[in-house]
């Protein structure tokens, strides 16, 4: 086995341990990228690590969204305010008063 062949085992099974399945997809291919832009080793493992978050923060929005057992469907562009009682909002809008002022 070649030297190339046996760090990248080594990589993989780095990643495995390490659960890094984003960064074990694609390491590969932002290397490649990163030797044609000449990106330093900062900037390359700094696209690795947003991958990781990227593809983590997705996992688990929908982990969260499957988990809620709310359906698919509804969203606030259809939500029908007239059901609300007066006091939660009817009268006019939902109130945002909770929310930070910018």
């Amino acid at each position: 086995m070649s030297a190339a062949a046996q760090i990248r085992t080594a990589l993989m099974e780095n990643l495995k341990e390490l659960h890094l399945p984003a960064m074990r997809e694609c390491f590969e291919q932002a290397a490649q990228q990163a030797e044609k832009e000449t990106l330093s080793y900062e900037q390359y493992l700094l696209q690795l690590t947003q991958r990781e978050c990227e593809s983590r923060r997705r996992n688990r929005i929908a982990t969260l969204l499957r988990e809620s057992g709310l359906p698919r469907e509804k969203t606030m562009a259809n939500f029908e305010l007239k059901r609300l009682p007066l006091k939660a909002g009817r009268h006019g809008g939902l109130s945002l008063s909770l929310l930070p002022a910018s």
